[in-house]
């Protein structure tokens, strides 16, 4: 029978999902088990890592080989992914820690995750990702009032370190530290996509445009971002129209003007589009702000 010990502290779930924010952060320790594998999937975002072991795991489905997570690394595993876990060869007892929370897709993690169906790992050679978890989940345990605020910066700071990340191998599903020259490819490219956008508002471009205007076909286009891993076109282009109109809305202009100004049918698309990628409505988003200009 496996043994558990759980530590940490949850902060409720009642939020608005699409909004990112801390579910809870917790510990535990398992140790070695002859049971069946046990399945789970879970409603929300879970970013983790292990200490010194891992256990066996599948994914999707309980069948074929058991995958063990690499070393020197972290996962992030999207809601309602089912996977199983097997405790069975576990040498010394296994050390893990969680974050959980919701709106990783108003965080843009769906593009490591084949858009929120698998899950992805991330290299952490220095160990540093970990450690920025294993903090989080010690401030969680002692239940301060302001362990809620820390949590919240810990994983701000892991995703905003991982988003910086390219896929290496599409097999594993690891993401790495690009090398300079492949770096500097890939923003030159984001860079290129985003001011193209820029340059087209308020028209709505369609895939074969942008295609066309980067010499490529429209699988060729796809597959160029998903090597770079880079989010997909039309939402590379929904971010940009999403920034534009931030900025007219801070300048007290009409969210009808605007959404004729940044390529949006009407005030209710906007507003959708906004709140899908935000988390927040227009409205919202203006009452968030410390001050306005």
């Amino acid at each position: 029978m496996a043994i558990y010990k759980l530590a940490g502290f949850g902060f409720g779930d009642d939020t608005e999902k699409r909004l990112l924010h801390v579910v809870g952060a917790y510990s535990m320790i398992i140790s070695r088990s002859s049971e069946a594998p046990v399945r789970h999937s879970h409603p929300f975002w879970v970013l983790a890592c292990r200490y010194m072991e891992s256990e066996l795991v599948r994914f999707k489905r309980n069948s074929g080989e058991w995958y063990k997570q690499p070393l020197n690394t972290v996962a992030i595993t999207p809601p309602n992914v089912p996977y199983w876990q097997n405790f069975s060869e576990l040498q010394t007892p296994m050390h893990a820690f969680f974050i959980t929370f919701y709106g990783g897709e108003s965080a843009g993690l769906e593009f490591a995750t084949e858009n929120g169906k698998s899950t992805a790992y991330f290299l952490d050679a220095d160990g540093s990702l970990a450690a920025e978890i294993r903090k989080a989940t010690a401030v969680a345990e002692t239940g301060k009032a302001d362990s809620f605020m820390s949590v919240h910066a810990s994983l701000f700071t892991v995703i905003s370190r991982i988003r910086m990340l390219t896929l290496r191998d599409k097999v594993s599903s690891l993401w790495t530290e690009p090398s300079n020259r492949e770096e500097k490819r890939i923003e030159n490219f984001k860079k290129s996509l985003t001011e193209f956008f820029i340059s087209r508002l308020p028209e709505r471009v369609s895939i074969e445009a942008t295609a066309e205007e980067f010499g490529l076909s429209v699988p060729g286009l796809f597959k160029r971002c998903n090597v770079y891993g880079l989010e997909s076109p039309a939402q590379i282009q929904n971010r940009v129209r999403i920034e534009k109109v931030k900025s007219h809305l801070l300048q007290g202009e009409s969210l009808k003007a605007v959404a004729y100004k940044c390529g949006f049918y009407d005030s209710y698309h906007l507003s959708r589009v906004f709140k899908q990628y935000t988390g927040l409505s227009p409205r919202l988003f203006l009452k968030s702000l410390p001050y306005r200009l």
